[in-house]
């Protein structure tokens, strides 16, 4: 009867320790892929997350500002969004992994930017995961991704996701895999676009007061500058309009936190982005 008793208390124990792991993140606390990626083994948020509950299911974008996209241009930062929506009850709070791979051997697919509150951003075995790191009683999910290299092919997105009820155990919580993944084409354009300004630069870098833009191949045609940070939020955008000159107008940038920055500039509708840092 004692050893019945004991091991009981053991069990629940161990769910309890799952559980509170869990909860700080997978990738995190447990160094594990619970995306359902080829490096998973299959392997979900179902795993822990499994007794049937409030039936979720997950849906996972690409923004470029508010808009989905099917196909990314190389080096341009987006919007990474991941939503889990319960279709019965009331979740009391909400995780999720993801992760982005390219190529046959399943090798890391551009990089998520800072997380926000909530959130982080782990790496394991080379390939970067963002996740929760603690419950969140949001179900929406957002964070940059910066798109590989120009050549890097399609890259696909795995998540998993899933639906808790906090009761110091993983019973009765629910969870989802995104199935098929979310994939982005590269955008065929930018394999034109990018060779003319693959060595444009700003300068100075770090910077004070006012930057300016620098290519090789000359800066005619650049018409949109955009300043936004890690987290997205909008600082500058000014259209400047070039001639022949190998730079375009100084930028003023003094009204801006110092910190780190995403400079996107454009030249018709395709745009290159670059780090700056305002000190």
């Amino acid at each position: 009867m004692h050893l019945r008793l004991l091991y009981t208390l053991f069990v629940a124990g161990l769910a309890a320790i799952l559980w509170t792991g869990s909860s700080g993140g997978p990738g995190a606390v447990q160094g594990e892929d619970r995306t359902g990626s080829p490096l998973s083994g299959g392997l979900t948020c179902q795993l822990c997350h499994n007794g049937g509950q409030f039936s979720p299911t997950i849906q996972a974008q690409v923004l470029d500002d508010t808009l989905p996209v099917t196909a990314y241009q190389p080096g341009k930062t987006y919007t990474f969004r991941v939503v889990v929506t319960p279709t019965t009850g009331t979740p009391a709070a909400y995780g999720y992994q993801a992760v982005a791979l390219i190529g046959e051997d399943n090798a890391n697919g551009g990089a998520f930017g800072e997380a926000p509150q909530g959130q982080h951003v782990v790496t394991l075995s080379n390939r970067q995961y963002a996740e929760h790191s603690m419950p969140n009683d949001t179900n929406v999910f957002v964070i940059p991704w910066t798109a590989p290299e120009q050549g890097s092919g399609p890259v696909r997105f795995y998540a998993s996701g899933n639906a808790v009820n906090l009761n110091n155990s993983s019973g009765g919580d629910g969870a989802v895999r995104l199935n098929p993944p979310l994939t982005l084409q590269e955008d065929p354009v930018s394999s034109v676009f990018a060779p003319a300004f693959a060595e444009t630069s700003i300068f100075p870098n770090p910077a004070a007061d006012f930057i300016r833009f620098k290519s090789d191949q000359g800066s005619a045609g650049i018409n949109n500058i955009r300043i936004t940070d890690l987290n997205g939020k909008n600082w500058l955008e000014q259209r400047s309009l070039t001639g022949t000159s190998h730079s375009i107008p100084e930028v003023d940038i003094r009204h801006l936190p110092a910190g780190i920055y995403l400079v996107e500039f454009a030249v018709g509708n395709r745009s290159i982005t670059r780090k700056l840092v305002k000190i």
